[in-house]
């Protein structure tokens, strides 16, 4: 995985940092404004799940392991 080029996203907002986690981990918001088809989610160390979703008449295969989880201060997703 050395030759993937990493995403570093940051935005502020003005809301608690409390409510910013909420929407980052808990499953209902992650259905929401990410993928409907996402069935379970935990944001601690080592989770990891895929789902497939379809776009465009293809079905993609989406993988996702949390390789670092300080609440409400940081989430890292590979």
């Amino acid at each position: 995985m050395n030759n993937l080029n990493p995403i570093h996203l940051e935005q502020t907002f003005a809301v608690s940092p409390q409510v910013i986690w909420e929407h980052l981990t808990q499953l209902h918001y992650l259905q929401q404004w990410f993928f409907k088809e996402l069935e379970d989610f935990s944001p601690s160390l080592g989770f990891s799940t895929s789902f497939a979703f379809d776009y465009n008449g293809k079905t993609f295969t989406h993988c996702w392991e949390v390789v670092e989880a300080l609440p409400q201060e940081r989430l890292v997703l590979l």
